[in-house]
């Protein structure tokens, strides 16, 4: 599949118009809670959009869909119910660094998740940049 070919919320994707994404770095609570705090910004989008339920699509393949709670309070709306399901199935991991790409011309909210960063690469970073100094 060509980069052309696959879908514009997809991590690979170069069609950029309508896409927005959200980087969220994961701790203790948010690997092992069924819901998922989420940014003001990120819930004002799916306000915006009318989103009540994201279809997050993993780096494994399998989607999930999980609604979205408590939009009329951007400071306490989560994600949920089985997020913690979700960081299992796709071995997220405390301390990784993961972002939402959500395509907001698709109605259906089908979000991209993928690991931007994992526990090993900042801990290399790290290293290297402690080096240099």
């Amino acid at each position: 599949m060509s980069h052309e070919e696959l879908p514009r919320y997809h991590s690979r994707s170069i069609n950029h118009k309508g896409i927005y994404a959200f980087d969220v770095e994961l701790d203790d609570s948010s690997v092992k809670s069924a819901k998922l705090r989420l940014q003001p910004e990120f819930v004002q989008l799916l306000r915006d959009n009318d989103y009540e339920v994201l279809t997050l699509c993993g780096d494994n393949g399998r989607t999930k869909m999980l609604l979205i709670l408590n939009t009329d309070d951007p400071v306490r709306s989560k994600l949920g119910y089985e997020w913690d399901e979700f960081c299992a199935s796709n071995l997220l991991q405390i301390e990784d660094i993961i972002k939402f790409k959500i395509d907001v011309t698709d109605t259906h909210g089908t979000c991209h998740v993928y690991k931007e960063l994992g526990r090993s690469s900042k801990k290399k970073l790290l290293k290297e940049h402690d080096a240099r100094i």
